[in-house]
């Protein structure tokens, strides 16, 4: 199952979208419905995509599902996973760790000389489990850029 945090209608929109498409069961036929649920929880809407479908706030999927890793919006539509090398809105490339649903932000290495944080412990718990160095530099970003082909590798 997917977890997919869904911070606009449009978002929302386009992640159930794919989700039929790709055959998720919905049990209702008339799926004109599901535009309304959005307005349900707004900018705290996810996106449960498994074998059915189905929705809830931010902070149940949190509770309810403390194991599985929130991915964004634009991960799910373009098939960006954790350990994809991308590259953020400055241009420099790092491996993707993770997702912040909170702040709607994607957490990226970064070896750029400005960085604002460090990989530890607590952050490797909180948005994923990938092997990246502690004390890698990393940083946060709105949008991402999948790089073609390549995935972050432990050196």
């Amino acid at each position: 199952m997917k977890i997919v945090h869904t911070p606009t209608k449009e978002d929302f929109k386009k992640a159930v979208e794919k989700a039929l498409k790709r055959g998720t069961y919905y049990e209702y036929e008339d799926r004109s419905v599901i535009e309304g649920y959005w307005g349900s929880y707004e900018q705290e809407t996810v996106v449960f995509i498994g074998d059915n479908l189905s929705y809830a706030g931010l902070s149940y999927a949190q509770k309810t599902h403390p194991d599985t890793k929130i991915i964004s919006t634009q991960m799910y539509l373009e098939d960006i996973k954790v350990g994809d090398m991308v590259v953020d809105y400055n241009g420099y490339e790092g491996a993707l760790l993770g997702y912040d649903p909170v702040n709607g932000l994607h957490v990226i290495s970064d070896n750029s000389v400005f960085f604002y944080n460090v990989w530890d412990e607590y952050l490797k718990e909180k948005y994923t489990n990938i092997d990246i160095p502690l004390r890698t530099k990393i940083n946060w970003t709105k949008n991402i850029t999948k790089v073609d082909n390549k995935h972050y590798e432990k050196h």
